[in-house]
């Protein structure tokens, strides 16, 4: 993965003033930002996060905190920067909370049809549903289809069409949405990157069944409790990795677990999980993201406005607190020197 003109730069600017890494800016800022490919929407984080989504694949599949800037930051901490994976994912939350506004305003949905074209005016259609093999299902050609992220975001992109209309004028319209946009922004920033555990000979990295789990919704905290769960009852784990079906042992899943354990602190992970003491045994247990939380029900109902508002808010805020651990503990570390 060969790094950007953009991302040389920056590693260039650090080689001559470190400190910049270590500054909560810095640390917030978006790595989308980085990237040549990206570099059009910089003005908007939203458009720049459907941009990377219509591009996600080859190194990008790899994802923006595997490339060069990030790995440089965890390592400048003293951090392991061979595996890396994102705390708070943006899609799902978006996509649940586009279905959450189609439900939640029933006579928006024909407005919307019959002041963007003749075509979609006599429409009956809900804008967004919840799709039975994905997050999200959208009206295109004619009528309601499974929509993957690229798709909307290639929906979204075209010049004129539904998608970019009723998200930009009546969805971002919406005063309790902006934050959808510097939530769009700060999931691709280091305080929203977290170092894994790198895999042992063929075992699966700890991203890839977090993002799998249908249970998890690739949410850091219910990950925690999913393996908790596990060691809790001593079973195995199962997922679906492209489309293939993985079991993770207990053998893993103890090696999770241990290192969670571990590094709570170390990470400034502590807005995420807590680790306690049961019967001699270490556990650890994820912190919700909005009243209800759980595995199984990891994102708020389509009516939940209030949780969906919550559960945004609270990414928000832990983001950005993070930052601030990170900031503080290499300012108290320098001081130690």
């Amino acid at each position: 993965m060969r790094p950007s003109e953009t991302e040389v730069y920056i590693l260039k600017c650090l080689e001559i003033m470190p400190e910049i890494i270590f500054s909560e800016e810095f640390l917030l800022l978006d790595h989308k930002r980085l990237v040549p490919e990206l570099l059009g929407y910089s003005d908007d984080p939203f458009r720049r996060i459907m941009q990377y989504y219509d591009i996600l694949k080859g190194d990008f599949g790899k994802g923006l905190e595997s490339r060069v800037v990030a790995k440089e930051v965890f390592r400048q901490y003293g951090w392991n920067f061979q595996c890396c994976d994102e705390i708070n994912p943006f899609y799902p939350v978006f996509a649940r909370d586009l279905v959450a506004y189609s439900s939640l305003n029933p006579g928006l949905n024909r407005t919307i049809y019959k002041s963007f074209s003749e075509e979609t005016r006599n429409s009956k259609c809900m804008l967004y549903k919840q799709g039975e093999t994905g997050e999200l299902k959208i009206y295109t050609n004619g009528r309601m289809q499974e929509c993957s992220r690229r798709m909307l975001a290639r929906e979204y992109l075209e010049k004129n069409s539904l998608q970019s209309f009723i998200i930009d004028e009546y969805y971002f319209k919406e005063k309790e949405h902006a934050n959808r946009k510097e939530l769009a922004g700060l999931c691709h920033c280091t305080a929203n990157f977290m170092p894994c555990l790198p895999p042992v000979g063929d075992e699966l990295l700890f991203s890839e069944v977090k993002s799998t789990l249908p249970d998890v919704k690739d949410f850091f905290n219910l990950m925690v409790d999913k393996i908790q769960l596990c060691i809790r009852r001593n079973m195995e784990l199962i997922c679906t990795v492209d489309g293939k079906k993985k079991i993770i042992d207990i053998v893993l899943l103890q090696k999770w677990h241990e290192w969670l354990v571990l590094h709570r602190e170390e990470y400034c992970l502590e807005d995420y999980y807590f680790v306690t003491e049961k019967d001699g045994k270490k556990e650890i247990c994820g912190i919700p993201l909005f009243e209800g939380q759980a595995l199984g029900h990891a994102l708020p109902d389509k009516q939940d406005a209030r949780g969906m508002n919550q559960c945004v808010r609270e990414m928000i805020q832990r983001i950005r607190a993070r930052a601030e651990r990170m900031h503080v503990a290499k300012k108290s570390s320098s001081l130690l020197l």
